[in-house]
């Protein structure tokens, strides 16, 4: 099930956005399910991560409008997908590619355009949906991949270094503060099992999932959380490279 989020401040759009997007997805055999607000505050006043796996945005809306929506959600959710739906390309179309959208879509050819990006969200939504399972001590852990900032090695040990707590995905772990898994298990072999699922090799002992970048700089990356890693010399091009595959989508 694709959860979309339809935002737009004029209701009769909204509401035929969410119409043509259920009868093509019916057609497609996708299961979606929409759900109409009138506002940008009203949207973020009522969201709650997890609630919705996509966002269809009108850009220019008053008082509140994409731009400030999609700060707002990308601080909460990284991993949130936004498409942005608009009447036409204008100078504020551009600035919106800072939030790596999965796309633009044109209300006056929205119904010629939805099957494709529906066909691009539903592989979106397999890729961000999938769990690892990592053994840890003598326990088993299912994790979701996009909940993975950054996985370390440290010699014979691997972190996973999550964005909830440990105890968020499993009763084993009862310290509400930790926020890292220790795997006995070694970089290379985690790196083939999950790297076309959007992890970054930037150093011989650091992967990094795409979603939870900010900024690349020159020696280092930042993730949204604020940490800092750093990157290879010899690695820097291809992490760019890498990094505008996997957000191009």
């Amino acid at each position: 099930m694709i959860r979309i989020a339809i935002v737009d401040d004029e209701l009769a759009i909204a509401n035929n956005v969410s119409k043509i997007t259920q009868i093509h997805a019916d057609k497609l055999n996708i299961p979606v399910s929409t759900t109409v607000y009138n506002s940008g505050r009203e949207f973020l006043d009522q969201y709650n991560i997890g609630d919705y796996d996509v966002i269809f945005l009108d850009i220019d809306m008053p008082e509140f409008n994409g731009d400030m929506l999609s700060a707002e959600l990308i601080k909460i959710d990284p991993s949130l997908l936004l498409v942005y739906v608009t009447n036409y390309c204008n100078d504020e179309v551009y600035t919106m590619l800072k939030y790596m959208p999965i796309g633009f879509m044109r209300k006056p050819l929205f119904e010629k355009e939805i099957d494709s990006m529906l066909n691009v969200l539903r592989e979106k939504i397999i890729n961000i949906q999938k769990t690892y399972s990592i053994q840890s001590g003598r326990n088993v852990i299912h994790i979701p991949l996009k909940d993975v900032i950054y996985i370390e090695s440290d010699r014979n040990y691997t972190y996973f270094y999550m964005s909830q707590p440990i105890s968020h995905y499993s009763n084993y772990y009862t310290n509400k503060e930790q926020s890292f898994i220790k795997v006995r298990k070694k970089m290379d072999l985690i790196e083939v099992e999950i790297e076309k699922y959007g992890f970054i090799r930037i150093h011989a002992s650091i992967l990094v999932n795409y979603r939870w970048i900010y900024s690349i700089h020159k020696n280092e990356i930042e993730t949204d959380n604020g940490k800092k890693l750093p990157i290879s010399r010899s690695r820097k091009v291809e992490v760019e490279n890498k990094f505008m595959y996997f957000s191009r989508g």
